[in-house]
Order: C-alpha cells, then structure tokens, then sequence
C-alpha cells in the first residue's frame, strides 16, 4: 500500500485477503469511560489506519500511513453490550474526534467498499470484533 492509500476492504470471496490483515496494539491505559486506546496496523504494508487530515470530520476517508505514534493514530474502542452483556463487538472512534465512527461505504457490487468516518452510534457498518487474544484479523 502506498503511503496515504484510501484504506479499502475487499469483500469477494475469490479474492486473496493478504491486504486486509491488521493487528490492534493497545497503546494507554483504561480510560474514564472504561474503552482503551488502540493503534490498527496493516500487517502487508506494516502501516497504520489514520483519519485523512488532522482535523476528522464526518464523511471523511481512512488511509493508512506510516506508523509514527501520533493521536492521529490512535482509535478509541468501546464496547457495545446488549442486556448489560458484553457483546464482543466493538466501535472504533478516533481519539482526534469520538463523536465519529470507522464505518464501511459499499460501491458498486459490494465487493469491496473504502472505510470511512461516520456518526458514532452502534450499527452493522460500524461494529467490528476483535480475534481472540488480538490476533491478526482479516476479512
């Protein structure tokens, strides 16, 4: 991936998914609200998930970039739960702006979509799950 490529999720099953294997590195301590700071990083391109400016705003893309430890970096994980039950789902906000959320935008067949920010309220395009023990996950 090249530096500051739009971040893209390839959905169809024939395709090989050697892009889209990313690992979550906590990177603070358990915040107020009980969510914890992560950075997503790129496992091919060994580079890391990012708003596209400084300033995130709603509607805005993801690119990936090299890691370089900045807030810009990071990304907020609160967990979602159902009946007061931990639902292993999960709403990654960037800590530059948390009213946000990653979410998925679908293009033509819905074989691939590009990532984006979006409102942060718990949907199917905006939850995500976490592979045991942080491994590597991949679509």
């Amino acid at each position: 991936m090249a530096e500051g490529a739009f971040a893209n999720s390839l959905r169809d099953p024939g395709w090989k998914y050697s892009t889209e294997e990313w690992t979550s590195q906590v990177v603070s301590d358990r915040q107020h609200d009980d969510t914890y700071n992560r950075v997503l990083r790129n496992v091919a391109a060994n580079k890391c998930l990012q708003p596209l400016t400084d300033s995130p705003t709603r509607g805005m893309r993801v690119v990936v970039k090299t890691c370089k430890g900045s807030e810009l970096q990071k990304w907020n994980l609160r967990h979602e739960t159902v009946s007061g039950t931990n639902s292993r789902w999960q709403i990654w906000r960037p800590v530059a702006n948390k009213r946000l959320a990653l979410t998925l935008d679908k293009y033509g067949n819905g074989s691939w979509n590009t990532r984006y920010l979006d409102t942060s309220y718990p949907s199917s395009d905006r939850l995500w799950v976490l592979r045991p023990n942080d491994q590597p996950w991949r679509y």
